[in-house]
């Protein structure tokens, strides 16, 4: 590990590509072989898709009130 260490500090790869690739591919990838391997029960994804929808609508919101991006939200979605 320490090679590796002093090796980056003096060539300074670029690394944006594997980032890419392990973020698009890989971790999907991961995501879906643990889950086959679990019993597919109808309520829990329904359960587990409105938790996901309430709960990226609710990080937007806060998103939006909190950055300069109110003025681009077009309408409010949530009290200030």
């Amino acid at each position: 590990m320490l090679i590796g260490f002093f090796y980056s500090r003096k060539v300074k790869p670029h690394l944006g590509g594997a980032n890419k690739l392990l973020v698009h591919i890989a971790l999907p990838l991961l995501i879906f072989t643990s889950l086959s391997g679990k019993a597919f029960k109808p309520q829990t994804a329904v359960l587990f898709a409105a938790a996901s929808v309430r709960l990226s609508s609710s990080v937007a919101c806060w998103l939006t009130r909190s950055s300069s991006l109110r003025a681009y939200a077009g309408r409010r979605c949530c009290r200030a």
